[in-house]
Parts: structure tokens; sequence; C-alpha cells
């Protein structure tokens, strides 16, 4: 499914893989999947982690987690998630959201080719991921 795909995709970021981050951004283009459904589900893995985050620093397990966030639904892709908090600090997230913000904005305005406004949010979100620091 494109979901799943766009999630292959947030997990490549994560990991640091631009490489394989940029030929899913490829195969997603080249099927038509709109930009803002990508920025979307990636933004999404994001603030699943950031939940995780923030469960984690509460103290709280899964289940518990689950239940204060009401995310029944999301169980799963929170599962999947969960394996990835460790690499992720209060700064990371701040940077990681500013990206996200900033090419929902571009995205928004038309300025630039949709392509590559999305690969250049992915290679921010690796360059984050990976040294804990943005690029402009």
């Amino acid at each position: 499914t494109i979901e799943a795909k766009i999630f292959d995709l947030s997990t490549q970021i994560v990991n640091c893989k631009a490489d394989l981050a940029l030929k899913i951004i490829g195969e997603l283009f080249f099927t038509r999947v709109e930009p803002i459904i990508i920025l979307a589900t990636i933004s999404g893995f994001y603030v699943d982690l950031y939940r995780i985050f923030l469960g984690k620093k509460k103290g709280l397990n899964f289940e518990e987690l689950v239940e204060l966030f009401s995310c029944q639904k999301r169980k799963y892709a929170l599962q999947k998630a969960q394996t990835y908090i460790d690499r992720f600090d209060s700064n990371r997230f701040n940077l990681s959201f500013d990206a996200l913000c900033d090419a929902d904005r571009k995205l928004k305005s038309f300025s630039l080719d949709a392509k590559t406004i999305i690969e250049q949010c992915a290679i921010k979100l690796c360059y984050i991921a990976a040294k804990g620091e943005a690029i402009d």
C-alpha cells in the first residue's frame, strides 16, 4: 500500500539512509502519490515517535501510552516506531518538526517543485537524525 511505502520511507529517513529515501520518493512520485499525502504520512510517523518519546519520559509502558493518546488504531505503527525512539532527543524532535513545517509551508505556497521540496525535507530529516543539527 501507499501508506506502507511511505512508512518505509520514514524508516529509511530515521536510519539516515538518504539514498534509499530518495529512491522511494522517486517511486512515489512515479505512481503519482500526492506530495501532501507523502508529507502528512511522514509527519504522522514523527508524531508517533514523539508520543512514544513523551510516554517513555513519563515512565509509561506501551499499553498506557496507547490508552493515553487514544491511539488504538495506530497501535501497530506505534510498535514499529518504538524501535527508533532511542535515536531521538528533544532537540532532534524540535529540528525535525521545524523541517516538516517548512516543507508544508513550501508545498502550500507552490513556490518550488513539489518533488524537490519532499526530497529536501527528507535530506534535512536524515541529517537531523544523524547529526542532531539542522542544515539550511
